[in-house]
């Protein structure tokens, strides 16, 4: 277990989980907000498949899903990752995975680095969607780590 894995994949659920309740207040999400929604969770769900040695061939990482289907993705791949990371020791996020990317270039990197890439990535494409929202005259949700400590307590 590693305790400042495991609070980045927490905030990874609760970011997705207020991007998705922001986009859900809109009337209607534009399609280039909902096409890197669907970006952001189809990559973590293969990130996710990728670290339980699953084969990811099937999963693509531009789907098209509703707002609903996002969130229902959204939940059973935080619930996946935070069981996974909770359940990781030390030795198993050291060790290095062979894996292909979506391009099919076959790729070794730890454990460690492919979660890593999960939560980073996520952050990258949340921005793009708040300045996205911003564009639109939304006013982006707050999804920054630090906001999220601060919700917790």
């Amino acid at each position: 277990m590693d305790p400042h894995l495991e609070r980045l994949f927490e905030h990874m659920v609760w970011a997705d989980r207020q991007l998705l309740d922001a986009l859900a207040a809109l009337d209607a999400p534009s399609a280039p907000m909902l096409r890197l929604l669907n970006h952001l969770l189809g990559a973590e769900q293969l990130w996710l498949r990728r670290v339980r040695g699953e084969d990811c061939a099937h999963v693509p990482v531009w789907p098209t899903l509703s707002l609903e289907a996002c969130r229902a993705l959204a939940e059973a791949t935080g619930a996946g990752f935070q069981a996974f990371v909770a359940a990781a020791d030390a030795d198993q996020l050291a060790a290095r995975v062979d894996y292909r990317t979506s391009r099919g270039q076959a790729v070794t990197s730890t454990l460690r680095d492919m979660l890593t890439q999960v939560v980073l990535h996520g952050c990258h494409h949340r921005g793009q969607i708040a300045c996205l929202m911003r564009q639109e005259g939304f006013e982006p949700v707050g999804v920054d780590y630090i906001l999220f400590t601060r919700a917790q307590g």
